[in-house]
């Protein structure tokens, strides 16, 4: 199920997950998957995206949606962290936004989802392989 934007002046979604369900020193990308509609407006100003690791640092940036393509879906990144060996103990949350409170009305967006994805796959420096 996603969610679609038909119309607003703030744009704020935000989710979090207990981070002890990822596995330990692995680096993983989250990111939230989206598309824009056809008819979408309000989107010239940058959307910030933040990613709260379980040891309270922020990574924090903006991305331009401009340009990105209508009617098919994209990934907004949100950033990239790898946990310490958790060893099955509860180390806190991960918590993640997408949020634009601009002055200005926003339409067309729709909200798939987030994605945590592994980096390994992708010649991660920090695999064995």
């Amino acid at each position: 199920m996603a969610a679609k934007l038909i119309a607003a002046w703030c744009l704020d979604v935000r989710g979090s997950m207990k981070a002890s369900l990822l596995s330990p020193n692995v680096l993983y990308l989250v990111a939230f998957v989206v598309p824009l509609t056809e008819d979408a407006y309000g989107w010239n100003v940058p959307v910030n995206v933040v990613l709260k690791k379980p040891n309270g640092s922020k990574i924090e940036s903006k991305i331009s949606l401009v340009g990105k393509p209508k009617g098919e879906f994209f990934e907004v990144d949100a950033g990239e962290l790898i946990l310490d060996d958790h060893q099955c103990r509860d180390i806190g949350v991960i918590e993640f936004a997408l949020y634009e409170h601009g002055c200005q009305v926003k339409k067309g967006l729709i909200m798939k989802g987030v994605v945590l994805r592994s980096k390994a796959s992708d010649g991660c420096p920090y695999s064995d392989a």
